[in-house]
Protein backbone atom coordinates (compact mmCIF):
# COMPACT_ATOMS: atom_id res chain seq x y z
CA UNK A 1 0.00 0.00 0.00
CA UNK A 2 1.68 3.56 -1.23
CA UNK A 3 2.47 5.81 1.60
CA UNK A 4 0.86 9.31 1.43
CA UNK A 5 3.02 12.36 2.50
CA UNK A 6 2.10 15.76 3.52
CA UNK A 7 2.86 19.39 4.27
CA UNK A 8 1.42 22.89 5.08
CA UNK A 9 3.70 25.83 4.75
CA UNK A 10 1.60 29.02 6.31
CA UNK A 11 3.26 32.71 5.46
CA UNK A 12 1.53 34.97 7.61
CA UNK A 13 3.09 37.55 10.62
CA UNK A 14 5.82 34.17 10.51
CA UNK A 15 6.55 31.33 8.63
CA UNK A 16 5.47 27.81 9.69
CA UNK A 17 6.75 24.77 7.77
CA UNK A 18 6.17 21.13 8.41
CA UNK A 19 7.71 18.52 6.13
CA UNK A 20 6.75 14.83 6.82
CA UNK A 21 8.43 13.22 3.69
CA UNK A 22 10.09 14.12 0.22
CA UNK A 23 7.52 15.79 -1.44
CA UNK A 24 8.41 19.87 -0.80
CA UNK A 25 7.37 23.43 -1.39
CA UNK A 26 8.90 26.14 -0.38
CA UNK A 27 8.83 30.21 -0.57
CA UNK A 28 12.91 30.95 -1.74
CA UNK A 29 13.74 34.54 -0.61
CA UNK A 30 16.94 34.47 -2.25
CA UNK A 31 15.09 34.45 -5.47
CA UNK A 32 14.77 37.87 -6.99
CA UNK A 33 11.22 36.69 -8.32
CA UNK A 34 10.15 36.30 -4.84
CA UNK A 35 7.80 39.11 -4.26
CA UNK A 36 6.16 41.54 -6.46
CA UNK A 37 3.97 44.20 -7.01
CA UNK A 38 1.55 44.84 -9.11
CA UNK A 39 0.32 48.39 -7.55
CA UNK A 40 1.96 50.42 -9.42
CA UNK A 41 3.01 50.24 -13.37
CA UNK A 42 6.52 50.64 -14.93
CA UNK A 43 4.59 52.16 -17.63
CA UNK A 44 2.99 54.84 -15.82
CA UNK A 45 5.08 57.39 -13.96
CA UNK A 46 2.32 59.64 -12.42
CA UNK A 47 3.60 62.65 -10.23
CA UNK A 48 2.98 62.61 -6.72
CA UNK A 49 1.59 65.80 -4.85
CA UNK A 50 4.30 66.74 -2.32
CA UNK A 51 2.03 69.38 -0.03
CA UNK A 52 1.65 66.62 2.66
CA UNK A 53 2.69 63.27 4.00
CA UNK A 54 0.20 60.70 3.53
CA UNK A 55 0.34 57.70 5.73
CA UNK A 56 -2.29 54.76 5.06
CA UNK A 57 -1.46 52.22 8.09
CA UNK A 58 -2.52 48.58 6.45
CA UNK A 59 -4.84 46.14 8.27
CA UNK A 60 -3.88 42.91 9.64
CA UNK A 61 -5.39 40.17 7.66
CA UNK A 62 -8.26 38.60 9.43
CA UNK A 63 -9.51 35.28 9.36
CA UNK A 64 -12.78 33.51 8.21
CA UNK A 65 -14.46 30.73 9.90
CA UNK A 66 -12.18 28.06 8.32
CA UNK A 67 -9.32 30.10 9.50
CA UNK A 68 -8.10 31.59 6.06
CA UNK A 69 -6.11 34.57 5.96
CA UNK A 70 -7.71 37.55 4.38
CA UNK A 71 -5.65 39.64 2.49
CA UNK A 72 -4.93 43.18 3.78
CA UNK A 73 -5.20 46.36 1.11
CA UNK A 74 -2.25 47.90 -0.70
CA UNK A 75 -1.40 50.84 1.30
CA UNK A 76 1.03 53.91 0.71
CA UNK A 77 3.07 56.30 2.25
CA UNK A 78 4.15 59.39 0.47
CA UNK A 79 7.34 61.61 2.21
CA UNK A 80 7.75 65.02 0.73
CA UNK A 81 11.06 66.79 1.72
CA UNK A 82 10.12 68.93 4.79
CA UNK A 83 13.69 69.79 6.50
CA UNK A 84 17.06 68.57 6.67
CA UNK A 85 16.57 65.29 8.42
CA UNK A 86 16.55 61.49 8.24
CA UNK A 87 13.24 59.35 8.79
CA UNK A 88 13.16 56.05 10.48
CA UNK A 89 10.57 53.78 8.43
CA UNK A 90 9.34 50.50 10.78
CA UNK A 91 7.97 47.97 8.13
CA UNK A 92 4.06 47.45 9.37
CA UNK A 93 2.93 43.72 10.33
CA UNK A 94 2.40 41.06 7.98
CA UNK A 95 4.85 42.73 4.96
CA UNK A 96 7.14 40.96 3.62
CA UNK A 97 6.77 43.26 0.21
CA UNK A 98 7.46 47.17 -0.21
CA UNK A 99 7.61 49.27 -3.42
CA UNK A 100 9.95 52.17 -2.98
CA UNK A 101 9.44 54.79 -5.43
CA UNK A 102 12.29 57.42 -4.82
CA UNK A 103 12.69 60.96 -6.63
CA UNK A 104 15.36 62.99 -6.82
CA UNK A 105 15.35 67.05 -6.79
CA UNK A 106 15.99 68.88 -9.50
CA UNK A 107 19.34 71.19 -9.62
CA UNK A 108 19.58 75.21 -8.80
CA UNK A 109 19.16 77.44 -11.87
CA UNK A 110 22.27 80.08 -12.55
CA UNK A 111 21.66 83.77 -11.79
CA UNK A 112 21.98 84.03 -15.50
CA UNK A 113 20.41 80.86 -16.73
CA UNK A 114 21.53 80.03 -19.94
CA UNK A 115 21.75 76.50 -19.36
CA UNK A 116 18.81 74.73 -17.30
CA UNK A 117 19.68 72.76 -14.19
CA UNK A 118 19.43 68.91 -14.58
CA UNK A 119 16.24 67.20 -13.38
CA UNK A 120 15.90 64.01 -10.65
CA UNK A 121 15.54 60.34 -11.99
CA UNK A 122 12.69 58.47 -10.34
CA UNK A 123 14.16 55.03 -9.27
CA UNK A 124 11.14 52.47 -8.10
CA UNK A 125 11.77 48.94 -7.59
CA UNK A 126 10.08 45.88 -4.87
CA UNK A 127 12.30 44.77 -2.48
CA UNK A 128 11.72 41.83 0.32
CA UNK A 129 11.19 43.61 3.82
CA UNK A 130 10.23 41.78 6.89
CA UNK A 131 7.85 43.02 9.57
CA UNK A 132 9.22 45.34 12.19
CA UNK A 133 12.16 46.01 9.84
CA UNK A 134 13.52 49.83 10.35
CA UNK A 135 14.64 51.60 7.13
CA UNK A 136 16.31 55.08 6.98
CA UNK A 137 14.58 58.09 4.36
CA UNK A 138 16.22 60.99 3.60
CA UNK A 139 14.32 63.08 0.55
CA UNK A 140 16.09 65.35 -1.99
CA UNK A 141 15.92 69.19 -1.86
CA UNK A 142 16.64 71.16 -4.99
CA UNK A 143 19.88 73.05 -5.25
CA UNK A 144 19.06 76.73 -2.76
CA UNK A 145 19.80 80.48 -3.80
CA UNK A 146 21.34 79.75 -6.93
CA UNK A 147 22.32 76.93 -8.56
CA UNK A 148 23.54 74.11 -6.41
CA UNK A 149 23.39 70.60 -7.19
CA UNK A 150 20.00 68.76 -6.47
CA UNK A 151 19.61 66.61 -3.49
CA UNK A 152 18.95 62.32 -4.09
CA UNK A 153 16.69 60.30 -2.06
CA UNK A 154 17.85 57.76 -0.04
CA UNK A 155 16.36 54.81 0.98
CA UNK A 156 18.57 52.42 3.09
CA UNK A 157 18.43 49.62 5.69
CA UNK A 158 19.12 50.70 9.53
CA UNK A 159 22.85 49.77 8.57
CA UNK A 160 23.10 51.72 5.06
CA UNK A 161 22.40 49.55 2.60
CA UNK A 162 21.39 50.84 -0.54
CA UNK A 163 17.67 49.99 -1.53
CA UNK A 164 16.41 52.44 -3.97
CA UNK A 165 18.19 55.79 -4.20
CA UNK A 166 17.91 58.33 -6.87
CA UNK A 167 20.05 60.87 -8.15
CA UNK A 168 19.82 64.68 -8.01
CA UNK A 169 20.13 66.89 -10.77
CA UNK A 170 23.34 69.60 -11.54
CA UNK A 171 22.97 72.84 -11.13
CA UNK A 172 22.35 75.13 -14.25
CA UNK A 173 25.12 77.57 -15.82
CA UNK A 174 25.48 80.70 -18.06
CA UNK A 175 27.64 78.57 -20.59
CA UNK A 176 28.66 74.93 -22.01
CA UNK A 177 25.42 71.95 -20.79
CA UNK A 178 25.64 68.34 -20.56
CA UNK A 179 22.89 65.55 -21.13
CA UNK A 180 24.96 64.30 -17.54
CA UNK A 181 23.57 67.50 -15.70
CA UNK A 182 20.46 65.22 -15.23
CA UNK A 183 20.11 62.42 -12.27
CA UNK A 184 21.67 58.92 -13.86
CA UNK A 185 19.78 55.66 -14.01
CA UNK A 186 22.91 54.15 -13.58
CA UNK A 187 25.27 54.20 -10.45
CA UNK A 188 28.08 56.40 -11.49
CA UNK A 189 27.61 60.08 -10.96
CA UNK A 190 27.41 62.33 -14.10
CA UNK A 191 30.64 63.26 -15.68
CA UNK A 192 30.90 67.32 -16.82
CA UNK A 193 33.40 68.98 -19.13
CA UNK A 194 35.52 69.89 -16.07
CA UNK A 195 35.50 66.77 -13.75
CA UNK A 196 34.30 63.12 -13.57
CA UNK A 197 30.98 61.69 -11.45
CA UNK A 198 31.60 59.66 -8.04
CA UNK A 199 31.44 55.52 -8.36
CA UNK A 200 30.56 53.11 -6.50
CA UNK A 201 29.39 55.07 -3.66
CA UNK A 202 31.80 57.94 -3.34
CA UNK A 203 31.58 61.98 -4.08
CA UNK A 204 31.86 63.57 -7.37
CA UNK A 205 35.16 65.38 -7.87
CA UNK A 206 36.02 69.17 -8.86
CA UNK A 207 37.76 71.24 -10.90
CA UNK A 208 40.75 73.32 -9.59
CA UNK A 209 39.92 75.67 -11.94
CA UNK A 210 37.47 78.32 -10.26
CA UNK A 211 35.21 75.52 -9.44
CA UNK A 212 31.89 74.63 -8.29
CA UNK A 213 32.27 71.58 -5.74
CA UNK A 214 30.98 68.17 -6.09
CA UNK A 215 27.87 66.07 -5.63
CA UNK A 216 27.87 64.13 -1.84
CA UNK A 217 27.02 59.91 -2.45
CA UNK A 218 25.91 57.23 -0.25
CA UNK A 219 29.41 56.53 1.63
CA UNK A 220 31.68 59.67 0.93
CA UNK A 221 31.29 63.84 0.63
CA UNK A 222 32.02 65.51 -2.92
CA UNK A 223 34.48 67.38 -3.49
CA UNK A 224 35.19 70.79 -2.57
CA UNK A 225 35.61 73.45 -5.27
CA UNK A 226 38.65 75.49 -5.95
CA UNK A 227 37.82 78.74 -3.92
CA UNK A 228 36.44 76.98 -1.43
CA UNK A 229 36.09 79.76 1.16
CA UNK A 230 34.26 81.68 -1.90
CA UNK A 231 32.49 78.99 -4.10
CA UNK A 232 32.16 76.58 -1.48
CA UNK A 233 31.99 72.80 0.11
CA UNK A 234 31.13 69.50 -1.74
CA UNK A 235 27.76 67.85 -0.59
CA UNK A 236 27.99 65.73 2.24
CA UNK A 237 27.59 61.91 1.81
CA UNK A 238 24.46 59.98 3.18
CA UNK A 239 26.46 58.20 5.75
CA UNK A 240 27.64 61.64 7.17
CA UNK A 241 24.29 63.59 7.25
CA UNK A 242 23.76 64.34 3.99
CA UNK A 243 23.36 68.20 3.96
CA UNK A 244 24.31 70.57 0.97
CA UNK A 245 27.44 71.77 0.30
CA UNK A 246 27.74 75.53 1.48
CA UNK A 247 29.43 78.07 -0.82
CA UNK A 248 30.11 80.45 2.25
CA UNK A 249 28.06 83.43 1.04
CA UNK A 250 24.70 82.00 1.09
CA UNK A 251 24.35 82.46 -2.67
CA UNK A 252 24.51 79.01 -4.53
CA UNK A 253 23.84 76.13 -1.96
CA UNK A 254 23.80 72.27 -2.62
CA UNK A 255 20.47 70.54 -1.80
CA UNK A 256 20.01 68.41 1.19
CA UNK A 257 20.55 64.87 -0.05
CA UNK A 258 24.24 65.64 -0.77
CA UNK A 259 23.84 68.56 -3.44
CA UNK A 260 27.22 70.50 -4.33
CA UNK A 261 27.59 74.05 -3.72
CA UNK A 262 27.67 76.24 -6.78
CA UNK A 263 28.99 79.55 -8.19
CA UNK A 264 25.80 81.39 -8.43
CA UNK A 265 26.75 82.16 -12.06
CA UNK A 266 28.72 80.07 -14.13
CA UNK A 267 29.03 76.89 -12.90
CA UNK A 268 26.81 74.32 -11.04
CA UNK A 269 27.16 72.02 -8.21
CA UNK A 270 26.87 68.45 -8.68
CA UNK A 271 24.21 66.70 -7.87
CA UNK A 272 23.96 64.39 -4.85
CA UNK A 273 23.17 60.28 -5.18
CA UNK A 274 24.58 57.10 -4.93
CA UNK A 275 27.36 58.38 -6.29
CA UNK A 276 27.77 62.31 -6.36
CA UNK A 277 27.91 64.44 -9.57
CA UNK A 278 30.86 65.89 -11.05
CA UNK A 279 31.29 70.01 -10.51
CA UNK A 280 30.93 72.17 -13.21
CA UNK A 281 33.86 74.85 -14.09
CA UNK A 282 35.05 77.71 -15.60
CA UNK A 283 36.80 77.49 -19.16
CA UNK A 284 38.19 79.92 -21.49
CA UNK A 285 36.57 80.27 -25.09
CA UNK A 286 38.31 81.12 -28.47
CA UNK A 287 37.29 84.97 -27.96
CA UNK A 288 38.79 84.92 -24.51
CA UNK A 289 35.52 85.15 -22.46
CA UNK A 290 35.01 83.11 -19.49
CA UNK A 291 31.56 80.44 -19.81
CA UNK A 292 30.75 78.06 -17.28
CA UNK A 293 29.23 74.54 -17.52
CA UNK A 294 26.38 72.83 -15.38
CA UNK A 295 26.89 70.08 -12.68
CA UNK A 296 27.02 67.01 -12.87
CA UNK A 297 23.49 64.73 -11.96
CA UNK A 298 24.21 62.43 -9.48
CA UNK A 299 24.05 58.42 -9.48
CA UNK A 300 21.18 56.13 -8.71
CA UNK A 301 20.97 52.43 -7.18
CA UNK A 302 18.34 50.09 -7.22
CA UNK A 303 18.05 46.95 -5.37
CA UNK A 304 14.50 45.89 -5.92
CA UNK A 305 12.61 43.78 -8.79
CA UNK A 306 10.11 45.09 -10.81
CA UNK A 307 11.97 47.58 -12.03
CA UNK A 308 11.33 51.66 -13.50
CA UNK A 309 14.64 53.74 -13.89
CA UNK A 310 14.02 56.97 -15.37
CA UNK A 311 17.00 59.65 -16.13
CA UNK A 312 15.94 63.63 -15.19
CA UNK A 313 12.31 63.02 -14.57
CA UNK A 314 11.55 64.73 -11.93
CA UNK A 315 11.24 68.87 -11.07
CA UNK A 316 11.50 70.91 -8.19
CA UNK A 317 12.05 68.85 -4.39
CA UNK A 318 12.64 65.09 -4.17
CA UNK A 319 9.70 62.70 -3.08
CA UNK A 320 9.55 59.19 -1.68
CA UNK A 321 6.74 57.54 -1.49
CA UNK A 322 6.74 53.44 0.16
CA UNK A 323 4.00 51.24 -1.07
CA UNK A 324 2.76 47.72 1.16
CA UNK A 325 1.68 44.34 -0.71
CA UNK A 326 0.27 42.67 1.89
CA UNK A 327 -0.36 38.81 0.75
CA UNK A 328 -0.81 35.45 3.37
CA UNK A 329 -1.02 32.24 1.04
CA UNK A 330 -1.35 28.94 2.48
CA UNK A 331 -0.09 25.89 0.31
CA UNK A 332 -0.56 21.92 0.96
CA UNK A 333 1.08 19.50 -1.34
CA UNK A 334 1.35 15.75 -1.08
CA UNK A 335 2.14 12.88 -3.72
CA UNK A 336 -0.25 10.64 -5.63
CA UNK A 337 0.38 8.09 -7.98
CA UNK A 338 -0.17 10.41 -11.11
CA UNK A 339 2.18 13.18 -9.33
CA UNK A 340 2.55 15.74 -6.37
CA UNK A 341 -0.47 17.25 -5.96
CA UNK A 342 -0.56 20.41 -4.80
CA UNK A 343 -3.52 22.94 -3.57
CA UNK A 344 -2.75 26.99 -2.46
CA UNK A 345 -5.34 28.84 -0.66
CA UNK A 346 -5.45 32.67 -0.26
CA UNK A 347 -4.94 34.11 -3.64
CA UNK A 348 -7.78 35.01 -6.39
CA UNK A 349 -5.71 33.74 -9.57
CA UNK A 350 -2.52 31.05 -9.97
CA UNK A 351 -0.55 30.80 -12.63
CA UNK A 352 2.29 27.69 -12.67
CA UNK A 353 5.04 28.31 -15.39
CA UNK A 354 5.85 24.95 -16.91
CA UNK A 355 9.02 23.49 -18.43
CA UNK A 356 9.95 24.64 -22.11
CA UNK A 357 9.16 22.58 -24.76
CA UNK A 358 10.81 22.29 -28.34
CA UNK A 359 7.98 22.70 -30.82
CA UNK A 360 8.94 22.43 -33.77
CA UNK A 361 12.12 23.98 -33.75
CA UNK A 362 11.03 26.82 -31.11
CA UNK A 363 11.34 26.84 -27.40
CA UNK A 364 7.66 27.16 -26.10
CA UNK A 365 7.24 28.15 -22.54
CA UNK A 366 3.83 26.85 -20.91
CA UNK A 367 1.88 28.40 -18.67
CA UNK A 368 -1.20 26.90 -16.65
CA UNK A 369 -3.59 29.24 -15.39
CA UNK A 370 -6.77 28.54 -12.74
CA UNK A 371 -8.32 29.84 -10.22
CA UNK A 372 -8.90 26.83 -8.08
CA UNK A 373 -5.13 27.13 -7.15
CA UNK A 374 -5.19 23.31 -7.95
CA UNK A 375 -2.25 21.51 -9.46
CA UNK A 376 -0.56 18.08 -10.52
CA UNK A 377 2.58 18.22 -11.40
CA UNK A 378 3.65 14.92 -13.44
CA UNK A 379 7.22 15.72 -13.52
CA UNK A 380 10.02 15.82 -11.12
CA UNK A 381 12.03 18.86 -10.02
CA UNK A 382 11.61 22.62 -9.00
CA UNK A 383 8.31 24.49 -10.06
CA UNK A 384 6.85 28.19 -9.64
CA UNK A 385 3.51 29.08 -9.33
CA UNK A 386 2.39 32.34 -9.24
CA UNK A 387 -0.42 33.30 -6.46
CA UNK A 388 -2.37 36.94 -7.30
CA UNK A 389 -4.44 38.41 -4.01
CA UNK A 390 -7.41 40.02 -4.10
CA UNK A 391 -5.32 43.39 -4.03
CA UNK A 392 -3.12 42.85 -6.69
CA UNK A 393 0.02 41.70 -4.71
CA UNK A 394 1.90 38.14 -6.15
CA UNK A 395 3.82 35.70 -3.97
CA UNK A 396 5.84 33.58 -5.89
CA UNK A 397 5.61 30.05 -4.06
CA UNK A 398 8.56 27.64 -5.59
CA UNK A 399 8.83 24.07 -4.92
CA UNK A 400 10.38 20.89 -5.85
CA UNK A 401 8.56 17.37 -6.78
CA UNK A 402 9.85 14.26 -5.88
Amino acid sequence: MKQRYAFTLTLLASLTLSLLGQAQTIIDKSDPEYWSSKSQSPQSVQPVPAQKAVSNTPTKPTTNAAGMARVAAVSSTTFPFSGTNITIYTVPTDVYSLTIEARGAEGGPSSNPTRSPGKGAIIIGTVDVTPGQQLKILVGQTGRNGNGGGGGSFVTDINNNPLVIAGGGGGGSNGLDSDQKHGQVGQNGGTTAMASGGSGGTGGGATNIIGSSGGGGLLTNGANGSLTTAIGGGGKGFINGGLGGDDGSNSSLGGFGGGGAGSNLFTGGGGGGYSGGASGGFRLTSVGSVTGSVGGGGGSYNAGDEQTNIAGANSANGLVVLTVCPLAITSFAAPTPNGLSVQLFGGVLYERERETENINGYQIRRTEINQTGAFLINQSGPYLIRATGANGCVLRVRGIAP
